[in-house]
């Protein structure tokens, strides 16, 4: 696998362990994070450092205990699609809780350009097939 599978891998632990600070080393400047609609509270989009990281402490900051295990990652085309298995322990409730989410990152120059959230695995794998598509077909 390439360099950007093992730089999505990096991001995840670090992340995973609320290393805010490190955002700068695998996001470029003018991300963008694309959410799932899944979870209540979060925006659809989110762009830039400062926005990523305010989204990154919102999901984590309810956990006492947060993992995340790479279950499968692929490149297609310019894009990595991933699934994520979660794994938390609930701050107040104490609740264990496991959720599995599916991720597409584009990179250039060895940074994130944009990371979208997906329900499922194969929407996720879909989304990134059809931009393969896309960049394979001549403009119109």
């Amino acid at each position: 696998m390439g360099d950007d599978v093992d730089r999505l891998k990096d991001a995840y632990a670090a992340l995973i362990d609320r290393r805010f600070d490190l955002i700068p080393r695998f996001f470029d400047p003018a991300a963008v994070y694309r959410s799932s609609g899944v979870f209540p509270g979060i925006k659809p989009v989110y762009e830039g450092h400062e926005e990523i990281e305010a989204l990154l402490r919102l999901s984590t900051e309810p956990w006492a205990t947060l993992e995340a295990e790479v279950v499968r990652i692929c490149e297609r085309g310019e894009r990595v699609v991933s699934e994520i298995r979660f794994h938390g322990i609930g701050a107040e409730s104490g609740v264990e809780v496991s959720q599995s989410a599916a991720h597409v990152a584009r990179f250039e120059d060895g940074l994130i350009v944009e990371l979208a959230a997906f329900a499922s695995w194969d929407e996720a794998l879909a989304a990134a097939e059809q931009a393969a598509e896309r960049a394979r077909s001549p403009s119109s």
